[in-house]
């Protein structure tokens, strides 16, 4: 997506500090968080303070939306898809696969064709630190996301179990391809991808697939699933730590 299409701080605020940090910073940031020092094999908050490291994982589709995650290593990456799903994107029954090294983990690895293997394995058997590696949901109308480890085997910077968000963009404004106004919806069969999709309250009147189908016009959402599949909910993610 061309960046005059959106507007974005590029920032995003630290659960840890509720310091607004820029992106491109975000990671070095969280990592200043951990404790100097620390035996990274060491965690206070869960029974006996020595099982389950962590993981923080930067999430982002190469645009506007972008976010670090907090992952026990002892979780799989099928509670990362599950995460992914449930509260970023769509929450559908689409297939999605991580690419890992190489090697494919795949949601549904039973009615794959090339060789993909499940999803079932845990983040500290196949990911190590400063590890890349991909994510794609839905393979008709794909989104794919970028994961990135930034901190590998420390302890959990927020006390609670499970996945947790550490931060998150700030929210992203959408311009309108007709009048540079301020976007309010995406038309879904021009898709986001195309000149002419993005469009306000106004400029949608005289839209042709709106004149043809109305349906075809989504509200815009704080999601890399913005204008695809008839995905206009607004994702589940709180903002308000």
């Amino acid at each position: 997506m061309a960046s005059k299409r959106f507007r974005s701080t590029g920032r995003g605020t630290c659960r840890v500090c509720k310091r607004s940090v820029a992106a491109s910073r975000m990671g070095v940031h969280l990592r200043a968080h951990l404790p100097d020092g620390g035996d990274a094999s060491y965690d206070p908050y869960l029974p006996g303070g020595n099982r389950g490291s962590h993981y923080i994982i930067r999430v982002d589709d190469r645009g506007p939306f972008w976010m670090f995650l907090q992952v026990p290593g002892t979780r799989t990456l099928k509670d990362v898809d599950d995460f992914l799903r449930d509260e970023w994107l769509e929450g559908g029954f689409h297939l999605s696969v991580f690419t890992i090294g190489g090697i494919k983990y795949d949601s549904e690895p039973e009615s794959a064709e090339h060789g993909e293997t499940t999803m079932r394995y845990m983040l500290r058997d196949v990911l190590e630190g400063n590890a890349m590696f991909s994510y794609e949901y839905d393979f008709g109308t794909t989104t794919r996301l970028r994961l990135t480890v930034t901190a590998a085997r420390v302890p959990p910077l927020v006390p609670r179990e499970g996945t947790v968000v550490l931060a998150i963009h700030d929210a992203v404004g959408f311009v309108c391809d007709a009048c540079g106004g301020a976007a309010t919806v995406v038309c879904a069969y021009c898709t986001m991808l195309s000149d002419g999709s993005l469009l306000c309250d106004d400029c949608i009147k005289d839209h042709e697939c709106h004149q043809s189908n109305p349906d075809a016009v989504l509200a815009v959402v704080q999601s890399p699933r913005a204008g695809m599949c008839s995905f206009e909910s607004p994702p589940n993610i709180r903002r308000d730590w």
